[in-house]
Parts: structure tokens; sequence; C-alpha cells
């Protein structure tokens, strides 16, 4: 059984040996905020009251993972926030170290069909019509009324969005 190293209360960080993959070893914020953070969890943890189990290794371990997990989600979010100005740009454009301005290209491209579901804008037409009801009957074709009145034509469809089914005349 291995003998398990109690945490001294100080630490000291050593550049290419302190930390698994080296990171950001030769990173001067790195070293001076490693040995902040290894002091900081050990008192959350509980010490001076409680014996910790760690040295400072294993802090500046956990550190260098948290500092590359927080830059993952901070680039994901920047890949999120580019990838609307990006969509449809040719593929063997490369963009590494890359300041994408964004433009509202493609943002006015989807506005427009949810203007169209709105009825305030897109690029679908809009047709008005009427037809005489007659009474005692519920059933009609308003596809056969569409073609005849030349609002569609063949194997068109229609989409009613608005019925006004008061008297008119």
């Amino acid at each position: 059984m291995a003998n398990s190293q109690l945490w001294t209360g100080t630490a000291t960080f050593t550049p290419g040996t302190a930390t698994p993959f080296g990171f950001y070893d030769n990173d001067y914020q790195f070293q001076l905020d490693a040995v902040k953070v290894a002091k900081f969890c050990a008192t959350r943890l509980g010490y001076p009251s409680m014996d910790i189990e760690m040295d400072s290794g294993s802090f500046f371990a956990c550190f260098e993972e948290a500092v590359t997990t927080y830059g993952n989600e901070v680039y994901l979010y920047q890949i999120r926030n580019n990838f609307i100005s990006l969509e449809a740009n040719p593929n063997d454009v490369v963009l590494n170290n890359t300041v994408i301005t964004p433009n509202l290209g493609n943002i006015i491209r989807i506005a427009q069909n949810y203007g169209t579901e709105a009825g305030v804008g897109g690029n679908v037409a809009y047709y008005t019509g009427s037809f005489r009801m007659t009474a005692g009957n519920q059933d009609y074709d308003l596809a056969a009324w569409a073609s005849s009145s030349g609002v569609i034509s063949g194997n068109d469809s229609i989409e009613i969005k608005t019925i006004f089914y008061e008297n008119m005349y």
C-alpha cells in the first residue's frame, strides 16, 4: 500500500514537473494561480482542521484539467456564436486564429421563414378569395375552388390561414 502524502499547507509550482501534461506550465499567470488554487481547494476541503490526503501536484493536475475544460467551453460557445455567420461558406476556408465578424445574413434568411408563418413577410404569396355557401351543405372542395380561381395549378396545394365565415353580402 502506498503512503499517502498529507497536504502541508504550502505549495511550490515547478514548471515541467507540476502538472501531468504541462499545457500551461510556462504561463506565468497559471503558475501564480496554481498555488492559490491549491491553497483554496485545501481550505475548502477542511484544512487545517482536517488532514487532506493530497499533495500540491494533485491540486495542480486538477487545476490544469479545470482550465482546459473551461477553455473548451468558451471555444464551443464561440463556435456556436460564429456558426450562423459562417454557414454556407466554402469548406476549404481556414479560419484558425481569425476573428469572425458577425453578420445578419443567415439570421434574416431564417427570420423570413418566421415572418411567413406570422403573415408579416417572407417568400410566400398570399391570395384571398371567396365563394358562395349553399344552405345545408357543409362539405366544400377548397382545392378545386382554388384551382378554378387560378390560385393554384396542377398538383399544387394551398394552406388556409384565415376563414371569415360571416355574411359579407
